[in-house]
């Protein structure tokens, strides 16, 4: 389940009010279906510094493996070049995921 930034964010990134209240339902009812779940997070400049909050709301629910992955100029992103990190931005990112990954081992959930 994609879970891109807390409720704000991730809505206007998927540009429809209520999308993170939805794919966080779909996280719950999956788990308590006995489905293992899992949630994936695109890293842009909007998401970045909501990493912590998301790893905590993807642990909440169960997930037992987070993605991250860039955010690239594809569909809406396309759209708002200023949404994309540039190259200089990526090492704060990358200490960031650093810390995210203690967190990750501590609560078993796989990064990747």
């Amino acid at each position: 389940m994609s879970i891109d930034g807390e409720a704000a964010t991730h809505d206007a990134l998927r540009g429809v009010a209520g999308a993170h209240a939805a794919a966080l339902a779909a996280l719950r009812a999956l788990r308590d279906a006995g489905v293992p779940v899992s949630a994936n997070t695109q890293i842009n400049r909007r998401s970045a510094p909501e990493l912590p909050a998301i790893l905590e709301t993807v642990i909440a629910h169960g997930a037992h493996s987070w993605q991250l992955q860039l955010t690239v100029a594809m569909g809406r992103a396309a759209d708002d070049p200023a949404l994309l990190l540039q190259p200089y931005e990526l090492l704060e990112v990358f200490r960031t995921i650093e810390a995210l990954a203690a967190r990750c081992r501590e609560a078993d959930v796989v990064l990747w």
